[in-house]
Formats: structure tokens, C-alpha cells, sequence
């Protein structure tokens, strides 16, 4: 069974570049609302 990204013909590298991107993302965000409430995990 072939992955999402491989079937909809877009390659592994751009699935990957896309993960990471978003999760960087996500973690600066993260980072953002902890520094806004002083809360440090």
C-alpha cells in the first residue's frame, strides 16, 4: 500500500520537506506561547 503523498504523485522528499517544515512550525509556536506565559516545560 503506497504512502498519501506517493500516491497523489508527489515524492518522499517533498513529504519530508513538508513534515518538517510544519513541525518546525509547530514547535516555534510552542516556543512562542511558553515565552509569552513564562512557562518553561
Amino acid at each position: 500500500m503506497p504512502l498519501r503523498q506517493d500516491a497523489r504523485g508527489a515524492g518522499k522528499v517533498a513529504g519530508a520537506w513538508r513534515v518538517s517544515f510544519w513541525g518546525a512550525l509547530a514547535m516555534a509556536m510552542t516556543a512562542g506561547v511558553g515565552a509569552l506565559f513564562g512557562a518553561v516545560v
